[in-house]
């Protein structure tokens, strides 16, 4: 007797709630595009889903369907969203994953290791180079340290001054002892400076040389076995 009374009470509910829904007007949206007025009778022909955004004038907002009472009935008509499993998406990336490791194999990597020693080899040649230019530079070219020993107390006197050559230095300078030593001491840094400097870019050219040198060897080796190849 309780539970009839209550299904008549709910039923009575539902009736009304529904009889407001079929006087009002409800508004739709369609891949982004707002459709209506559809009156309730009318969208049970639009097959709206659960996550359809409706609107009447009773509502403050925008509502999926499935938060509206009076479109239950609707709605049960139309299947709920299809369950998205995470499993296979994983299975797929722990596939990538793997590919991607099998593609770095021991054997690769040695033959790598093997390439960068021997690049190394080529700038240690290089580097010897370097070094042997910096001498050439500092002694020989710009003949840095000729007047290490120059007494200027001795060869220097009014207006005049033994033993220098001015071509030998970058700049003019006066030609008074405190002047000469201040030539002879920049001298010294400039030139000192420009032979670390050139002996830096004999080294990068006489590096990259030799590595260029070695790979296109290389090459031409493998071009001249692979066509003798036959098919």
């Amino acid at each position: 007797m309780g539970n009839s009374r209550t299904a008549c009470v709910f039923g009575t509910l539902y009736a009304r709630v529904k009889e407001t829904y079929m006087n009002q007007f409800f508004y739709i949206v369609v891949d982004e595009i707002q459709k209506g007025p559809y009156s309730i009778e009318e969208l049970n022909k639009e097959n709206i889903k659960r996550d359809t955004l409706i609107w009447s004038e009773d509502m403050d907002d925008w509502k999926e369907a499935k938060n509206i009472k009076a479109l239950e009935e609707i709605l049960k008509k139309s299947p709920p969203p299809i369950p998205v499993k995470s499993e296979k998406p994983l299975k797929v990336e722990a596939e990538i994953i793997k590919n991607k490791e099998k593609k770095i194999t021991p054997q690769i990597e040695v033959k790598v290791a093997k390439e960068a020693k021997e690049a190394f080899v080529q700038m240690r040649y290089g580097a010897i180079i370097g070094v042997l230019s910096f001498f050439i530079f500092y002694f020989g070219i710009y003949q840095v340290s000729k007047y290490d020993n120059y007494d200027i107390n001795k060869n220097v006197g009014d207006h005049v001054a033994y033993g220098i050559n001015s071509n030998d230095f970058p700049s003019p300078f006066y030609c008074n002892p405190s002047s000469i030593k201040h030539a002879i001491e920049k001298r010294k840094e400039i030139y000192t400076k420009n032979s670390i400097y050139y002996a830096l870019i004999t080294f990068l050219i006489a590096s990259g040389t030799l590595i260029t040198i070695r790979y296109v060897s290389k090459s031409v080796k493998w071009i001249d076995e692979t066509s003798k190849k036959k098919l």
